[in-house]
């Protein structure tokens, strides 16, 4: 089954391995020369004298290389594909993100694409639409715009970004549409308080009066990774907070093209990749696997973590104040109801934010999390 249609994308749907053979010498001067060299030389089992018609050395180094490489391609198959589960979504359209230098990754300006989220059964579970402005913030139709300055300006993850729903069931289409004020939502999904800072700093031109950032617990564990989590168990790149020498905390930049090599795999899962594409992607993949390990790892220590998300909501505090914005932080909880870290409080009355926690309305609701 096809796990993922894109449109304009020209695949080859054949995948195979080609070993190369060297034929025997048929220029009878290069023979003798061909002989001499081998009674000449030393072989890794001593001494052995072979005539070339018998045995030519290019088909016992040809047969010497093929077990290396052989054994190579199936520790790449088996590390880099095979283990890998399938992305289980299907997308039509256009490609919905973008790599970025910066954030690691955006929503395509001015695209639209309709998403199919597959059960285990393989059969459609979940179903939606996203298209997106000139920025790429989140709108309900093809080719609609957002105006040049809003009075609401909506970052976060994917719960503001609205996985698995249309735009107009969001809570930030409907925060803003109760309002009767104009916004823009620049939230996207695996978003952690590092990139909503930093489209914060990009789009500060929108002048909104208001800004809302929705927070969960996970953005803890996003803000000191250097990969963000995705459909696939390896580096998808992103920014993070790191230490300098002295201390100091500072937003570290992507290492590389996350998006390429999500790209890549989908192709991947479809049989589209040429032999040595499907060789250096395989290498990728096998080293973002280590690289997502090592992450997860060092994005462990919760002294970090929440000195990251200090640094992080500070920034973001004053630079909502040089805006002359006022900054709401909302904080949605999981499944797992973690409560918000508690430094978030007293924080709020010091640098001049607002400070919202769901969690106990959600705690008393009957239906629980949403």
């Amino acid at each position: 089954m096809t796990l993922l249609r894109t449109t304009g994308d020209t695949v080859s749907s054949d995948t195979f391995f080609c070993i190369a053979c060297t034929h025997p010498c048929r220029d009878r001067s290069e023979s003798r020369t061909q002989r001499s060299i081998i009674k000449l030389g030393r072989t890794s089992h001593g001494n052995v004298h072979f005539g070339s018609r018998d045995r030519p050395d290019s088909l016992i180094l040809g047969s010497h290389a093929a077990i290396p490489i052989s054994i190579l391609a199936i520790g790449i198959g088996y590390i880099g594909y095979w283990s890998i589960p399938p992305f289980l979504v299907i997308a039509e359209g256009d490609p919905l993100f973008a790599f970025d230098a910066e954030t690691g990754y955006v929503a395509r300006p001015n695209s639209s694409t309709k998403w199919t989220v597959l059960g285990a059964d393989d059969k459609p579970r979940v179903q939606y639409h996203v298209h997106t402005d000139q920025r790429g913030s989140r709108v309900t139709a093809p080719g609609q715009t957002s105006p040049d300055h809003v009075d609401i300006l909506v970052l976060g993850d994917s719960f503001a970004w609205g996985h698995g729903v249309e735009d107009n069931e969001t809570f930030a289409f409907k925060t803003i549409a109760s309002l009767g004020e104009s916004g823009a939502k620049l939230a996207l999904a695996s978003y952690g308080t590092t990139q909503s800072l930093q489209l914060l700093r990009r789009h500060r031109d929108l002048a909104p009066k208001l800004v809302i950032f929705q927070l969960n617990v996970d953005h803890l564990w996003r803000n000191v990774s250097a990969c963000t989590r995705s459909a696939y168990p390896f580096c998808m790149d992103s920014p993070h907070i790191a230490w300098d020498r002295d201390g100091r905390p500072y937003i570290a930049r992507p290492w590389s093209d996350g998006v390429a090599r999500l790209r890549l795999h989908m192709r991947a899962e479809r049989g589209g990749l040429d032999p040595l594409t499907w060789m250096v992607h395989g290498l990728d993949g096998a080293v973002a696997r280590v690289r997502f390990q090592t992450a997860n790892t060092t994005a462990a220590d919760r002294a970090k973590q929440v000195a990251a998300l200090e640094f992080l909501i500070e920034q973001m505090a004053r630079t909502t104040h040089d805006m002359n914005a006022a900054l709401l932080v909302v904080f949605l909880p999981e499944e797992s109801m973690l409560p918000p870290p508690e430094f978030l409080s007293s924080s709020a009355a010091q640098l001049g934010y607002s400070f919202i926690d769901l969690r106990p309305v959600l705690m008393r609701s009957t239906s629980g999390p949403v």
